[in-house]
């Protein structure tokens, strides 16, 4: 597998163990459907799916963050056979998570059709600043998809 992810991108959204007092293994690696040539992450809140480069004799599995580059600069190539290998000095495999992964593509709701919306990630951390704290130190934002709007496609409200 080719990707340029380095461990801290690939683990953004994995589980980490022990989180709100659940332990869920799967979740805390990423899903590598060689097949498919993705690479999908989760915590059970948000959900990501990376697009890699599968090498012909891959397999499916779930990979650990930590096989993946420390450095952006790095040059990795990944092999997953049973085992996940990182491909550089020193060479380094990890066990596979022998785990089911949650079938993640069955809980993404279906609205018929398929709005695709690019999003400016320094607008985005603006407005990130401007929403306020909860009492748990989160931030909450609801985004609103009006296709058929001229004016306002795109709408974001602060979560009561």
């Amino acid at each position: 597998m080719k990707t340029n992810l380095t461990k801290k991108q690939a683990g953004a959204l994995c589980s980490k163990p022990g989180k709100n007092g659940l332990d869920k293994p799967a979740l805390q690696g990423l899903l590598y459907e060689s097949e498919k040539g993705k690479l999908t992450a989760t915590n059970g809140h948000a959900l990501i799916t990376y697009l890699v480069e599968p090498d012909k004799n891959d397999s499916s599995g779930i990979v650990p963050p930590e096989l993946f580059k420390t450095k952006k600069t790095d040059g990795c190539d990944y092999s997953v056979n049973g085992k996940a290998t990182r491909h550089s000095y020193p060479e380094t495999s990890y066990n596979l998570v022998d785990e089911e992964y949650p079938d993640y593509e069955n809980v993404i709701p279906d609205y018929g059709s398929t709005v695709e919306v690019g999003i400016n990630l320094e607008l985005l951390k603006k407005l990130c600043d401007a929403v306020p704290e909860d009492s748990s130190k989160n931030k909450h934002i609801k985004l609103i998809i009006n296709p058929d709007s001229k004016l306002t496609a795109l709408k974001f409200e602060q979560l009561d």
